[in-house]
């Protein structure tokens, strides 16, 4: 993840280098920002970054050091397309709706999502009151930074599963 700290004045924009100080010269909010490519193919996180103000596509991946390009030929594909990029912005690192359990279970408002590492797919059951059990309700795409943060094998990560999160509530619109 990158850090920077924006200062804007009225006369000029400064921009300073990775900072250990997440809130950046001015003391205001902080933002968590995730870049995304999101196509027919699946969703891709390509960079988080975090930022004290609201920054454009073009603004995010220059600080982030991403050249499009050798992203897209680093997943072997012949191009991409710009109208694919989007950005999340997040305030801080907010506290998370759901919760996970065991390895493969993830809880939130009367939904469960459960992921099969060999899956490409998340299956998502919804609790039945009459039944007092979650019953089959959809099955959605399993986002790419997901599948890597699954197969790495590393420690617990707030911020990829925060992401996580978002997207879930994004899919099921809630």
């Amino acid at each position: 993840m990158y850090t920077y700290g924006i200062l804007e004045t009225a006369k000029e924009r400064h921009t300073t280098t990775k900072s250990a100080d997440p809130g950046g010269q001015s003391g205001e909010k902080e933002y968590t920002m995730y870049i995304y490519y999101k196509d027919e193919t699946g969703t891709y996180l390509i960079e988080e970054i975090t930022t004290n103000r609201s920054i454009t596509v073009d603004e995010a991946l220059e600080i982030a050091g991403v050249d499009m390009d050798q992203w897209a030929d680093a997943k072997g594909w012949d191009g991409y397309d710009w109208n694919c990029i989007t950005l999340s912005y997040k305030e801080g690192l907010e506290r998370m709706i759901g919760r996970f359990e065991g390895e493969n279970s993830y809880f939130i408002g009367d939904y469960k999502v459960s992921n099969e590492i060999a899956d490409s797919e998340l299956w998502v059951y919804k609790f039945d009151e009459d039944t007092e059990d979650y019953e089959h309700h959809d099955t959605i795409q399993m986002p790419d930074f997901w599948v890597d943060y699954l197969y790495s094998g590393e420690a617990a990560d707030a911020a990829i599963e925060k992401a996580f999160e978002d997207y879930i509530r994004q899919e099921l619109s809630i």
